[in-house]
C-alpha cells in the first residue's frame, strides 16, 4: 500500500502548486478577484461526468451491488460537504461575489469528482483509480485557480470522499460480473460480452490481520486566535479581528506514518491555514514603500503552509503508558498580502523557512480502545524564527484498522516575514480519523 501514499503526496503537492500558480494569476491583481482562463470551468463538469462515468461503468458491467455502493457514498459525501458549509460559513477567496460566498469549506465540486475516483480505486483496483485521481485532482485545482475555495477547502473534500469509499466500497474480482471486451484482428474491431461465474471474492487488500505499518490520519480544526500581530520599525498592525471577519477559521491537517519498528516511526503531516479579511488602521503606516493610509479599509490575507517530517523513538514502554521523543524538520511557507481595493494595488510580504524539531510524547492507555496522547514541540532556528506548542489527544481504536479522536491544542509562533516581526498565536479544537494499512 506504500503507492497509496506516494500518489496521495502528489495529490497534495499538486494541489498545493495549483493555489501558488491561482495567486500569481489572481491575487497580485487584486485578492479577491478570480481567475478568468478556461481551466476554471473545468470542475464545473468534471465533478458530473466522473462519477457518473463510473456508475456507467459499474452498470455496464453488470456490477449492480458496486452501482449501489457510488451512489451511497457519493450521497453521504455531498450530505457531509452540505452540511460542513452550513455550520462553517467559511467566507470564499473571492470575497461577497454571490449568494454561496459563505460556503467556501469544503468544495463540493471536488467531493464529488474524488467520490467517483475513489469508487474506481477501492472497487476495480488503481488501473482505473490513478485516471480518476488525475482527473480529481484537476477538478479541485480549477477550482482553487478560480479563487473559489482555499487550499485545505479542497483537501477536506479529497478526504471526505476517500473515507466514506474506504468504508463503504467493497473490492471487485471480476467473480458473477459481466465484462465488456474489446476485440480486435487485422481486418476487424468489435467487442465481446463475458459472463463469469461464481461469487468467490478475494480478501479485501486491508483486513484485520498481522501488523499495518501505515496510518493515514486527517483532522479537522477550528482555530481561535488569541494573537495576531505584525511589528515594524516604528509601527504594528493588529490583526487579531482577521478571522473573526471570517467566522469561523477552519482548517484541515494531513498526517501519514509509517511504523519501521515496534519502537520507530517517521512521520509527516501537512496543515494549511488561510484567512481573507479586512482592516482598518488607526494610523497611516508604511510598509516596504506600500502605504496604508489612516482610517482607509484595506483586503489583507494570510497564508501559513506547515510542512513537518518528524522521526518518533519510544524510548520507555510499559503496558498502560508508553514514552517517545521526537526530532525532525518544519519548513513553512508565510505569506501577508496588503490591497487596496481602490488602486487595486498589492504589497506581499513573505518568507519561507525551515527550523528544526524537537519534542516529546506521552501515550496513556486506559482501556484496549482508548488512549490519551499529551505532545509537545518546540522549533528554534537562531533569532529569526521560534514555534511551540503542545496538544492532548483522545483517541478511540474500535479495531486495527479504523480510529477516531479529538483534540485540543495551542501554538505560538514568532517569525520574520520580510524584516518584519510576525507573531502569530492560537488554540486548536479537532476531531480526527485515522485510517491503518
Amino acid at each position: 500500500m506504500l503507492h497509496l501514499y506516494v500518489a496521495r503526496i502528489g495529490l497534495i503537492a499538486t494541489l498545493l502548486l495549483a493555489s501558488n500558480l491561482a495567486a500569481s494569476e489572481t491575487d497580485y491583481n487584486d485578492i479577491f478577484t478570480s481567475d478568468t482562463s478556461s481551466f476554471r470551468t473545468f470542475g464545473d463538469y468534471t465533478m458530473v461526468w466522473l462519477p457518473g462515468a463510473a456508475l456507467g461503468y459499474s452498470l455496464i458491467i453488470g456490477d449492480v451491488d458496486g452501482a449501489w455502493q457510488l451512489t451511497l457514498g457519493t450521497g453521504i459525501t455531498q450530505v457531509m460537504s452540505e452540511s460542513l458549509k452550513s455550520l462553517t460559513h467559511r467566507t470564499r477567496p473571492d470575497g461577497h461575489q454571490h449568494t454561496t460566498s459563505h460556503k467556501s469549506f469544503p468544495s463540493g465540486h471536488t467531493a464529488a469528482a474524488f467520490s467517483g475516483a475513489s469508487y474506481l480505486h477501492h472497487r476495480y483496483g488503481w488501473q482505473l483509480g490513478l485516471p480518476g485521481y488525475i482527473l480529481a485532482s484537476l477538478v479541485g485545482a480549477s477550482r482553487i485557480a478560480a479563487n473559489k475555495h482555499h487550499l485545505d477547502d479542497v483537501t477536506t473534500s479529497i478526504n471526505l470522499a476517500v473515507f466514506n469509499s474506504l468504508y463503504l466500497t467493497e473490492p471487485d474480482n471480476a467473480q458473477r460480473r459481466w465484462w465488456l471486451l474489446p476485440q480486435f484482428d487485422t481486418s476487424n474491431m468489435g467487442a465481446m460480452w463475458v459472463w463469469n461465474y461464481g461469487d468467490q471474492k478475494e480478501q479485501r487488500l486491508i483486513n484485520d490481520h498481522g501488523a499495518k505499518p501505515y496510518t493515514y490520519d486527517f483532522s479537522i480544526a477550528n482555530l481561535y486566535q488569541t494573537t495576531h500581530h505584525l511589528q515594524g520599525a516604528s509601527h504594528q498592525l493588529n490583526l487579531d479581528d482577521t478571522i473573526a471577519n471570517n467566522s469561523n477559521t477552519i482548517t484541515s491537517r494531513l498526517y501519514w506514518q509509517i511504523a519501521m519498528t515496534d519502537q520507530q516511526a517517521f512521520r509527516l503531516s501537512f496543515q494549511p491555514l488561510e484567512t481573507r479579511g479586512q482592516i482598518t488602521p488607526d494610523k497611516t503606516q508604511i510598509w516596504d514603500e506600500f502605504t496604508l493610509d489612516a482610517d482607509v479599509a484595506y483586503r489583507y490575507s494570510y497564508r501559513l503552509y506547515d510542512l513537518t517530517s518528524v522521526y518518533a523513538w519510544q524510548i520507555s514502554s510499559m503496558p498502560w503508558y508508553n514514552l517517545a521523543l521526537l526530532a525532525g524538520v518544519r519548513s513553512q511557507f508565510h505569506s501577508v498580502r496588503l490591497g487596496n481595493a481602490r488602486t487595486q494595488a498589492v504589497h506581499e510580504l513573505q518568507q519561507w523557512s525551515t527550523l528544526p524539531i524537537f519534542g516529546t510524547e506521552v501515550t496513556l492507555r486506559l482501556h484496549p480502545q482508548w488512549q490519551v496522547q499529551g505532545q509537545y514541540e518546540n522549533s528554534v532556528w537562531k533569532t529569526s524564527a521560534e514555534r511551540q506548542g503542545y496538544q492532548v489527544r483522545l483517541n478511540y481504536q474500535p479495531d486495527s484498522t479504523w480510529q477516531f479522536g479529538i483534540q485540543h491544542g495551542w501554538v505560538k509562533q514568532n517569525s520574520s516575514l520580510s524584516q518584519h516581526h510576525h507573531t502569530l498565536s492560537y488554540r486548536i479544537y479537532s476531531i480526527r480519523l485515522g485510517y491503518r494499512f
